[in-house]
């Protein structure tokens, strides 16, 4: 089948919007219970090169869309506009991320050791830390949601601006000889 079609491309978006809820869900796991330090990294990882990925195939589905047949079909604009949303709210759920592996706190050696750090202090490094990752978290899953459905409502576009599958050219109607001397009393031309 043709990537450019408009069916094509609205089975194309959708798997995309299930794609960010899938990430979104991810990020709602995480919520719960963030992790900081080492494990908070390895956590944040994952899912910080999945949204890099889903920001890509976004702008894929926009280039697409926009050299596509479809691109001519009222509402291609809207349509495009929509897309371009969901490019921008996916790149701001990366940043969301990005700024989640930004804030997270390290357990490494400070710059000057002479002093070691008492548990107290540790612990409160941590909370503050998990603290601005679940706000982080929160604001990418707001991003996600956005992006899901702009993705399902561009899908919907699409089916709808696809011609139908299969339909014949419809065929003249042939007038019976009555038909035709009660179309030419009335004036009507066939």
């Amino acid at each position: 089948m043709d990537q450019t079609t408009p069916l094509a491309q609205a089975g194309q978006l959708s798997a995309l919007a299930d794609r960010f809820t899938s990430l979104r869900a991810q990020l709602t796991t995480e919520t719960a219970e963030p992790g900081s330090g080492t494990d908070g990294l390895r956590h944040l990882t994952p899912l910080l090169t999945h949204s890099q990925d889903l920001v890509t195939e976004a702008l894929a589905r926009l280039t697409v869309l926009n050299d596509s047949p479809a691109a001519s079909r009222p509402g291609a604009r809207a349509a495009a506009d929509c897309l371009a949303t969901v490019v921008e709210n996916s790149a701001h759920a990366s940043a969301c991320l990005a700024m989640a592996v930004s804030d997270n706190t390290y357990d490494a050696a400070p710059f000057h050791a002479e002093q070691p750090e008492r548990d107290s202090e540790h612990q409160e490094r941590h909370r503050q830390a998990r603290t601005a990752i679940t706000a982080h978290l929160d604001d990418a899953a707001g991003r996600l949601d956005n992006c899901a459905t702009a993705c399902r409502y561009t899908a919907s576009w699409l089916h709808s601006a696809a011609p139908a599958q299969g339909a014949a050219p419809a065929k003249p109607v042939k007038l019976s000889q009555i038909q035709h001397q009660v179309t030419a009393a009335q004036g009507v031309r066939r």
